[in-house]
């Protein structure tokens, strides 16, 4: 039998149900990245961990390292909408909101990138732009 990516846990396997993790099948909700994008040509998407009002936290796979990680995707979840992997404001009221939330979002990113110690305490790797956000 041919291995696959378990999206649960990002081993390999053979099993319909991975032995490691016990997933089967991983289903992301609909609003969510779907399990087995590839971001930036580089990160594996697996299932969501979790979801604030700003963003969703994935389980991912770092395939030029091969290690595990966790991908954080701006989704404001009042003014933002998914249109296939785009994400995009939900109407116009919502666009300046989006905008403000997206640049406060990337800002961040290049805080931790530039703050070595800061990213070596948080594990920051890497910040880039995909899908609108």
């Amino acid at each position: 039998m041919e291995k696959r990516r378990c999206y649960g846990c990002m081993e390999l396997t053979d099993q319909p149900v991975c032995p490691r993790c016990g997933s089967g099948a991983v289903e992301n909700s609909p609003h969510q990245l779907r399990a087995g994008t590839v971001l930036a040509g580089r990160f594996l998407v697996g299932k969501a961990l979790g979801q604030s009002s700003s963003g969703i936290l994935y389980l991912g796979l770092d395939q030029t390292r091969g290690e595990p990680v966790n991908l954080l995707e701006y989704y404001p979840a009042q003014d933002g909408r998914r249109n296939g992997n785009l994400v995009e404001p939900a109407g116009e009221q919502a666009a300046a909101r989006f905008a403000q939330g997206k640049a406060w979002f990337a800002r961040v990113s290049q805080l931790l990138a530039g703050e070595r110690e800061l990213a070596d305490v948080s594990g920051f790797r890497d910040g880039f732009e995909a899908n609108g956000t």
